[in-house]
């Protein structure tokens, strides 16, 4: 595993996720609950990074993309709260941005994509990540997952 690849370390943290905290996915959690321990286990992943959710800043300044579904009519881009962020705070250190869906969010993947490609190209991460998680069944898993490099 190398800092530079980070794929296997957050599959594993993913892995912690479905086998420890199921009863999250199965019961239908709201989206918050299930990322923020998500982001539990990537921290345990990447000690020496800072791993948030929802993390608003850029600098001292509210991170924002222009290149993003439904922008807003501010000058500078719309406000994002990325679910997951793997980063130095305040730094250009962005490393890996993850967006979250799960299959009862309706949404389409699409915006979320178009999301992560504008991070990598507007605020520098590195690596992006889209998941989209089978909840309210048994079966829970992963019926979505892909890296936007």
């Amino acid at each position: 595993m190398t800092e530079h690849e980070p794929h296997a370390q957050i599959q594993e943290a993913i892995d912690r996720l479905l086998e420890r905290d199921a009863v999250l996915l199965i019961n239908d959690t709201a989206e918050r609950a299930i990322t923020a321990r998500l982001a539990c286990y990537i921290q345990d992943q990447f000690p020496d990074w800072d791993v948030d959710c929802e993390y608003n800043r850029d600098f001292d300044g509210i991170k924002r993309l222009k290149e993003i579904c439904n922008p807003s009519k501010h000058r500078d881009g719309s406000s994002v709260y990325p679910d997951i962020i793997i980063h130095r705070r305040m730094s250009a250190d962005n490393f890996v941005v993850i967006e979250i869906k799960k299959t009862t969010n309706t949404e389409s993947d699409e915006c979320d994509m178009k999301k992560l490609e504008a991070f990598r190209y507007e605020l520098g991460y590195q690596h992006g990540l889209f998941i989209r998680f089978r909840v309210g069944v048994d079966e829970v898993g992963i019926e979505n997952q892909e890296w936007v490099f």
